[in-house]
């Protein structure tokens, strides 16, 4: 369906790990279209989750997994991704399989955007296709940006400062040594959304949809 949003491990773990998985899939969710990931992107973000510490089991992370549809890239959409990813060896820029795949698929299949916890890649195709994939992307701190209005900000704060490995950035924007306050977080993380566009052109989305 056209109209879904596809999603990247990077967003599932991080969601995962902060505890905002949920919220992330209600930002993401289209109508009544669940957003979609890659069938091995759910293998990848299990591993990684148990090995940070996030989740004990995999019952632990079905509360995502089954409200997410599943998707496979077809022969076409893989030898586009491997098209992109020796662009971006060219311009020595990184840009693994999995992302490929995705910008792949957002394009064959036309659908909404692709929310990526990525920069890489972000940046990646703003310099290898800007024009494809104009208004087509949505970074992990504007999901963050969007729920905070809709969750408790201590319980959030909280979380992510539990877990100061996991994202640099988030990590910063609410305040890794002392907690900043909410009007401080939600301007870091607007300040950085446009410092992040400012160097990619217009790939990411004016405003979450």
């Amino acid at each position: 369906m056209k109209d879904r949003v596809l999603l990247d491990n990077d967003i599932v773990i991080k969601s995962l790990c902060y505890k905002i998985a949920e919220e992330m899939i209600a930002a993401t969710t289209v109508g009544d279209s669940p957003p979609e990931m890659l069938s091995v992107g759910k293998y990848v973000a299990l591993s990684r989750t148990m090995s940070l510490g996030c989740v004990d089991r995999q019952s632990d992370a079905d509360h995502v997994f089954n409200k997410v549809t599943f998707v496979d890239p077809s022969d076409k959409e893989v030898e586009i991704a491997a098209t992109l990813e020796s662009k971006a060896v060219e311009q020595n820029l990184e840009l693994d399989t999995g992302e490929s795949q995705l910008l792949a698929i957002l394009i064959c299949r036309s659908k909404r955007y692709l929310a990526t916890g990525d920069k890489r890649a972000i940046i990646a195709v703003s310099s290898i296709d800007p024009d494809s994939y104009q208004n087509k992307i949505l970074c992990f701190e504007q999901i963050i940006l969007g729920i905070l209005s809709k969750i408790e900000f201590a319980y959030i704060q909280n979380n992510i400062r539990n877990k100061l490995g996991i994202d640099k950035a988030i990590t910063i924007c609410f305040g890794k040594y002392t907690p900043n306050s909410e009007e401080d977080v939600k301007k870091a993380l607007a300040s950085y959304i446009e410092d992040l566009r400012s160097k990619t052109r217009d790939v990411l989305i004016a405003e979450p949809q």
